[in-house]
């Protein structure tokens, strides 16, 4: 009797330990390329596909594997010393915004009145500016942004 109570309590303790043992645990987060559905419990191995570099504009925190998403950008200001009128400029024959305040001297990659900002992919960009008020001007180039840059661009006579 005493061999049969301690055989039914070791199968009894058995099968509570394969109960909560590892069978049950996986990832259990639907947003994981390796989602378990039938696990119960987090046992730390999901796994996340995206860019990570932490240097990238599409950056993902989340992301264990690389998966070549990774886009860069980079930051053009245009800005002007040309105060006869104001600007509009384009970037890839697309406007993105006018100037219409000017600058003696380069006022560096920042934000302000008078400066269009524009961020864009890493590649090579016509940029284009005319005047849209008294005497007319034109001016065209071609920029290359390279990963991280922050250039300036003046218009200028």
């Amino acid at each position: 009797m005493k061999n049969a109570l301690l055989l039914l309590s070791l199968f009894g303790m058995a099968l509570l330990m394969l109960s909560t043992g590892c069978a049950d645990r996986g990832c259990t987060d639907p947003a994981a390329d390796n989602f378990d559905p039938f696990a119960q419990r987090n046992n730390g191995t999901c796994i996340y596909r995206g860019c990570t570099d932490p240097n990238s504009s599409s950056y993902n925190p989340q992301a264990t594997i690389d998966d070549g998403s990774c886009t860069y950008t980079g930051i053009v200001s245009f800005w002007s010393s040309v105060s006869c009128c104001a600007l509009e400029v384009s970037v890839n024959s697309a406007v993105v915004d006018s100037i219409q305040v000017f600058y003696d001297q380069n006022p560096g990659c920042v934000t302000g009145e008078g400066i269009v900002r524009v961020t864009r992919p890493v590649g090579t960009y016509i940029i284009n500016a005319r005047t849209i008020t008294g005497q007319q001007y034109t001016w065209a180039d071609t920029i290359a942004i390279e990963a991280g840059d922050c250039l300036t661009y003046e218009f200028s006579l």
